[in-house]
């Protein structure tokens, strides 16, 4: 989203990124970058026409150049290409997905993992018209080991659609993946740790969303505008009764106008909190210029200094 943004502000802007795992370009073509316009490269060249960006794991800032960091957080509201009706049929298709309830685990940890699986093994002992996907963060073929004896496949096969478990490996198709489902189980929440999968993605479908605890760090903004519209609900791990509540909200069916009204509040929540990709657009094209503050600098360190409502009246 911030490369959109910033070729539509510097259309000749040369931009690097560090990504060498190939999904970022995927995500380009995605959003309509011609194949033409990405390539690799050695050396960055330093000028007002060129910048570099790379993520910052310990903060999760986006780094411009040396001087300048944003808090990456704000671009996940940024608009997206989603998939439409037709898109969907034919993800659906590919993993044989009928008309079953669907609940979508992603990406999971070994720890998400283990403290999901009772309530999972439950629900769909109870419900065998049903469809679990995980996603697994790591080590799949652990998750194969921990699934052994049940009713599971794996795309790594020729899915054929009649197990009620599907373990999915592909990069780069988890948010896709959120339009198949009912309800998504947000990864590294079920303990894990501070560094939750990101809501939002599952929100911009409309998904109900359950989590298992609190963010204190990343993704915090999301959590708690996600939570007051009612779309996502915490189901607290550290409640004695974790399994029993996990599996009760799996089996709860949903009214269909209550959820309309959830998803229409997290869509508003979603669309008041776009449009820092020009933001940042704008205080990247200054920095380049030589024509940033210092005030301004430390402000895009992220929190506790940090002023989202500040840079927006002050660089859109």
């Amino acid at each position: 989203m911030l490369i959109r943004s910033l070729k539509n502000k510097m259309p000749n802007l040369r931009i690097y990124v560090n990504n060498p795992s190939g999904i970022l370009k995927k995500d380009l073509n995605w959003e309509g970058v011609l194949e033409e316009n990405i390539s690799r490269f050695s050396d960055f060249e330093s000028s007002k026409n060129a910048v570099s960006i790379g993520i910052h794991t310990n903060n999760t800032t986006v780094l411009s150049n040396s001087g300048v960091r944003v808090w990456i957080d704000l671009l996940k509201f940024e608009k997206r290409r989603l998939l439409n009706e037709d898109e969907i049929g034919e993800l659906k298709e590919s993993y044989k997905i009928g008309s079953e309830k669907v609940i979508l685990g992603g990406s999971l940890s070994i720890s998400d993992f283990g403290a999901l699986k009772p309530s999972l093994e439950r629900y769909v002992f109870q419900n065998k018209n049903s469809k679990i996907i995980l996603v697994p963060r790591e080590s799949p073929n652990w998750f194969c080991r921990e699934l052994d004896g049940l009713n599971y496949e794996t795309d790594k096969e020729s899915i054929n659609g009649n197990k009620n478990f599907m373990i999915v490996t592909k990069e780069g198709i988890l948010d896709k993946l959120y339009s198949l489902c009912d309800i998504s189980l947000v990864g590294n929440s079920f303990p894990g740790s501070n560094n939750l999968q990101n809501p939002l993605e599952p929100a911009f479908y409309g998904k109900r969303i359950l989590v298992g605890k609190e963010s204190h760090d990343w993704n915090k903004i999301a959590f708690q505008g996600l939570k007051e519209s009612g779309l996502l609900k915490c189901i607290s791990y550290n409640n004695p009764k974790f399994e029993e509540n996990l599996f009760n909200e799996l089996v709860r069916e949903q009214d269909s106008e209550q959820l309309k009204v959830q998803q229409d509040s997290a869509k508003k929540f979603i669309e008041s909190m776009q449009g820092f990709g020009d933001v940042y657009a704008n205080i990247i094209q200054k920095f380049l210029y030589h024509d940033l503050k210092d005030w301004d600098k430390k402000l895009l360190m992220g929190p506790p200094s940090w002023d989202y409502e500040y840079l927006k009246r002050n660089f859109s």
